[in-house]
């Protein structure tokens, strides 16, 4: 599964199984991506308890919809093109996305947004955005 920061575009995989435990590996797979992108640990504490009430709804949010398709696309060719051999390395799949530059960034890496938004003062900083379906 692939869900992505409204704001920032930062994407973060998990496997989409067992759907009861998404929450909960959203979360852990959110702490690494961020520890991973060198976030100061203060930050990190205080954006983690944002996530733990978790809303389902649809969007119709082109634009991320867009991010979406577009990162799974780029998934898809890597997975072709024999780049990535085992989708179980979903940290590294979230991380190589995030070295993509985005144009609703203003062509920024979403990394560099990601730590940006967590150095402000501005909440909600990061709102994650999932398909219903996975990968």
């Amino acid at each position: 599964m692939l869900c992505v920061s409204h704001k920032t575009r930062q994407p973060i995989v998990l496997s989409a199984a067992p759907y009861s435990e998404i929450v909960m590996r959203l979360r852990s797979n959110l702490l690494t991506t961020l520890q991973a992108l060198e976030i100061p640990s203060n930050q990190i504490r205080v954006e983690l308890p944002e996530t733990e009430s978790v809303v389902y709804a649809k969007t119709n949010d082109r634009s991320i919809l867009g991010t979406i398709n577009d990162y799974r696309g780029a998934l898809e060719l890597h997975h072709k093109l024999e780049r990535i051999r085992d989708y179980r390395d979903i940290q590294w799949m979230s991380l190589w996305l995030s070295e993509t530059p985005m144009r609703t960034l203003g062509w920024k890496y979403p990394r560099e947004a990601t730590r940006e938004a967590l150095a402000s003062e501005a909440k909600p900083k990061l709102r994650l955005v999932c398909p219903s379906s996975p990968l």
